[in-house]
């Protein structure tokens, strides 16, 4: 029996030049604090069913990284007010391989409709060692745009 669903993986996006790896590196800069990634979607709501970061640079971290995943009511927002912690991952000190992945899967029914976002916030950076890639496992929930009051249809054609 085969199992059909619609859920996928997303890469969370550096918010700013300073919270990008350097030169050679990928994924996101997990050395400084605060909010360093965002996704949001664009036109369906979409169910968050996991989170993860995925250590992708094999230097070796003398300290823990605490990351928390943090629901934002309003896209782009830095207002602490906006904001809804939905998952937290550390990464320890005693695994510091490349590779290896540090996740969260949530019990609770977390929604997340355009306008919205998720934001990845680091609570306690590393002093070396630290990029890594910020993951959301994602399922949408199919709903047509115009049911949701933060979408605006333009005019727009598909002949220009």
């Amino acid at each position: 029996m085969a199992y059909t669903h619609s859920k996928y993986e997303i890469e969370m996006n550096a918010l700013t030049p300073s919270t990008a790896p350097a030169a050679g590196g990928y994924g996101v800069a997990l050395d400084v604090t605060g909010n360093i990634a965002e996704w949001a979607p664009g036109i369906v709501p979409h169910l968050i069913r996991g989170m993860a970061v995925v250590h992708t640079n094999s230097a070796t971290r003398d300290t823990a990284i605490s990351a928390k995943f943090m629901k934002s009511a309003v896209a782009g927002s830095a207002a602490a007010t906006d904001f809804t912690s939905i998952g937290k991952v550390v990464l320890t000190t005693t695994v510091t391989a490349l590779g290896f992945a540090f996740y969260f899967v949530p019990t609770a029914h977390i929604e997340i409709v355009p306008g919205q976002s998720v934001q990845l916030h680091v609570t306690a950076a590393a002093t070396a060692g630290g990029d890594g890639k910020a993951i959301l496992y994602v399922e949408p929930r199919w709903d047509v745009p115009g049911n949701l009051t933060s979408m605006v249809a333009t005019t727009g054609t598909v002949t220009e």
